[in-house]
C-alpha cells in the first residue's frame, strides 16, 4: 500500500488529502506522525479483490421452516474472468418477496474467503418466497438472485385408495388421495406430491398439488390382471397402496341358501347369498369386488351383514341376510359391469332358534360344536323339535345332518373344515318350510409366526397423527398366510391411553394384517400381535409418541481459531 503524497499539511479548514494505492487484497495500516515525532494517528485502509467477475449463488436447504430459528445458508462463489475463485472479493446481499418480507440476512457485506465464497444465513418469521440477491457492488457487476421458500415443513403423508379391488377392463378406476399434515397435523396446502406405480396400471397425473385440506387425488386403471403398487411421495417421505386388477367378469351366478322354504323372520336367523364370477375362459375371478344392495320393491327391513365382499380363489363371496318382518327380499349383486338378483324368503315363525359357538375356528379339518336353543314364541324351551342340517359350501361338513332338541331345547351339531372361509350354516325344521341360517366362521389353522412392522415409530401425541402396525403371518415354511386370525393389543409403561383401531384381524391376500394406534399422550406404547387361536406366542413392536422435531439450528462461539491443539 502505497500513500502520495508522503508529507501533507492541514489548509484552512483543517483539511488535508492523501492518497494511497495498493495491488494486493489486504488490510493496512496509513500512519500520521505530526512534525516533532512524537505524535501518530493510524487509520486502517481495506483493499479487496479487484478482479471479481462473477457470481455463483446457491442455497441449502431451499425449503425452510417459517419458525425464526430455521436458517438456510446461501453461498456466492466469486470467480474471475478466467473463471477462477477470487478470495477477499466484497460480496453485497440483500433480501426481495413479493410482500414486505420479514427474512433477515445474517450479513450483508462479506468478504470471499480463500476459496472465493462468502456465505450468509436467512431466516423468516413468515410463510413467503424470499429471493436473497447477491452483487459485486465494488467491482460493478451485476447481481444474481436464488428463492428460498419459508414454509411449514411436511411431517407426515398418508394414502389411501377408495378401492383396492377393481376390474382391469380400462374404465373402472381407484381414486388414490394423499393426504399432507404439518407437525401439528395440520393440512398443508399447494404441496406437490408425486406418483408412481408398478405393473401396466396408468396414473391419470404423475404429479399433484394439495388443496385447502392437504389433500391431492389421482386415478389409476388398467388393462392388465395384476396388482400393483402405487407409490406417493414428498420430499423424503413416501406411502404405498396395493390395488388389484381382476380379470373382466363375463359371467355372474347368485344362488341362495337355503334353496328352499323360508327363514325365520325374527331378526336373528339368516340367509345367505353366494354369488361366483368367471372370466371369459370360464375360470373363478379371485379378488374380484361385489357389491350387495337391497333390490326389493319398495324396500324392504332386510339388514345386509355387509355392502361388498371380495372373491375367493374359487371366484366365490358370500353375504348373509336377516330381517325382522316377514316379506321376500331382492339382493341385487354387482360385479363390474353384469348384476344379478337373489331372493329370500322371509316368514313368521312360532319358534325362534338361537346358536352359540366359539367362533372362528381353525380350518384344521377338526370338528367344533354349535349348539342350538330353541323356543316358541312366550320364551319356553321346545323339545322334540328335529331340524335338517345343511351347509352353504362344500367343504365346511355338518354332522349329524338332522338333530333333535332334547327337554332343554337344546340340541348340539358339529362343523369342520379344510378351507378358511365364512359359510352358513343352515337348520330348517322338519315341516320343510322354516329355515334359520347361522353364519360360521373358519379361519387359517397353519399359521405359525408373525413378523410386525411399525411406520412410523414416532408419532406425534396429538390423537389424530398415527402409526400404522403391518403383521405380516408365515407358515412353518416360511410362506404368506391369508385368512389368519391376529389379536392385538398395547401395553406401556403405566395406564396407557394409546387407541388401536381394532383389535381382531384376518390376514389379507398377501398375509398382512393391519391396524393404527394413535395417543393422546406421550408415552412409548409396546403393539403385540398374537395368534391366540393356533396357540403361537405373541411378538411386540415399540411406538414412541412424542413431539415432532421442527427444527434443527447449529452455530458455533467461534468458526476461526488456531490449529495449535
Amino acid at each position: 500500500m502505497i500513500p502520495s503524497p508522503i508529507s501533507i499539511t492541514t489548509n484552512a479548514s483543517g483539511v488535508t488529502d492523501v492518497y494511497v494505492q495498493d495491488g494486493l487484497p489486504e488490510t493496512a495500516t496509513l500512519t500520521f506522525t505530526d512534525a516533532t515525532g512524537t505524535l501518530s494517528f493510524g487509520v486502517p485502509v481495506q483493499f479487496v479483490a479487484s478482479t471479481a467477475d462473477s457470481i455463483a449463488l446457491t442455497a441449502t436447504p431451499t425449503s425452510v421452516a417459517p419458525d425464526g430459528v430455521s436458517t438456510a445458508t446461501v453461498n456466492a462463489l466469486v470467480r474471475d474472468v478466467n473463471g477462477v475463485a477470487v478470495s477477499n472479493a466484497v460480496v453485497d446481499f440483500y433480501t426481495l418477496s413479493s410482500g414486505t418480507t420479514t427474512a433477515l440476512l445474517s450479513g450483508s457485506r462479506v468478504l470471499t474467503d480463500a476459496s472465493g465464497v462468502a456465505s450468509v444465513t436467512v431466516k423468516d418469521t413468515y410463510a413467503e418466497i424470499v429471493n436473497v440477491y447477491a452483487s459485486l457492488t465494488l467491482n460493478s457487476k451485476p447481481s444474481t438472485s436464488t428463492a428460498i421458500t419459508f414454509e411449514q415443513s411436511v411431517a407426515s403423508l398418508a394414502l389411501s385408495s377408495d378401492i383396492t379391488n377393481l376390474s382391469a377392463n380400462g374404465s373402472s378406476k381407484a381414486r388414490l388421495t394423499a393426504t399432507v399434515l404439518d407437525v401439528n397435523g395440520s393440512p398443508l396446502t399447494s404441496r406437490t406430491v408425486t406418483f408412481t406405480t408398478t405393473g401396466s396400471a396408468l396414473l391419470t397425473a404423475i404429479t399433484g398439488t394439495t388443496n385447502a385440506s392437504g389433500i391431492v387425488s389421482v386415478d389409476l386403471y388398467s388393462n392388465t390382471a395384476e396388482t400393483v403398487s402405487v407409490v406417493a411421495k414428498i420430499n423424503a417421505l413416501t406411502k404405498s397402496q396395493a390395488i388389484t386388477f381382476t380379470p373382466v367378469v363375463n359371467r355372474l351366478n347368485v344362488s341362495v341358501q337355503p334353496t328352499n322354504g323360508a327363514v325365520a323372520a325374527d331378526g336373528v336367523s339368516t340367509g345367505t347369498i353366494i354369488v361366483n364370477v368367471k372370466d371369459v375362459n370360464n375360470a373363478p375371478i379371485t379378488g374380484q369386488l361385489i357389491t350387495f344392495a337391497d333390490g326389493t320393491t319398495g324396500g324392504s327391513s332386510a339388514q345386509l351383514s355387509t355392502a361388498s365382499a371380495i372373491t375367493d380363489a374359487s371366484g366365490t363371496a358370500s353375504i348373509t341376510v336377516k330381517d325382522p318382518v316377514a316379506e321376500a327380499v331382492s339382493i341385487i349383486a354387482t360385479a363390474d359391469t353384469y348384476t344379478a338378483t337373489g331372493t329370500i324368503n322371509f316368514a313368521l315363525t312360532t319358534l325362534s332358534l338361537v346358536a352359540s359357538a366359539q367362533t372362528p375356528f381353525l380350518a384344521d379339518g377338526n370338528q367344533n360344536p354349535v349348539r342350538i336353543t330353541v323356543k316358541n314364541q312366550t320364551g319356553i324351551l321346545m323339545s322334540n323339535q328335529t331340524f335338517s342340517v345343511s351347509s352353504s359350501s362344500s367343504t365346511m361338513i355338518p354332522s349329524p345332518i338332522s338333530i333333535t332338541t332334547n327337554a332343554s331345547g337344546v340340541a348340539d351339531v358339529y362343523v369342520q373344515d379344510g378351507l378358511p372361509e365364512t359359510a352358513t350354516l343352515t337348520f330348517t325344521d322338519a315341516t320343510g318350510t322354516l329355515s334359520f341360517g347361522v353364519p360360521v366362521q373358519f379361519v387359517a389353522s397353519t399359521a405359525d409366526s408373525i413378523a410386525l412392522t411399525a411406520t412410523p415409530t414416532s408419532v406425534a401425541p396429538d390423537g389424530v397423527s398415527f402409526a400404522t402396525v403391518s403383521a405380516l403371518v408365515r407358515d412353518a415354511n416360511g410362506v404368506a398366510v391369508s385368512n389368519a386370525v391376529v389379536d392385538f393389543y398395547t401395553l406401556s409403561a403405566g395406564t396407557t391411553t394409546a387407541l388401536l383401531s381394532g383389535s381382531r384381524l384376518l390376514t389379507d391376500a398377501t398375509g398382512v394384517a393391519t391396524v393404527t394406534v394413535k395417543d393422546t399422550y406421550a408415552e412409548i406404547v409396546d403393539v403385540y400381535a398374537s395368534l391366540t387361536l393356533n396357540g403361537k406366542p405373541s411378538t411386540s413392536t415399540a411406538i414412541t409418541f412424542e413431539q415432532s422435531v421442527g427444527s434443527l439450528a447449529l452455530s458455533s462461539d467461534i468458526t476461526n481459531l488456531s490449529a495449535n491443539g
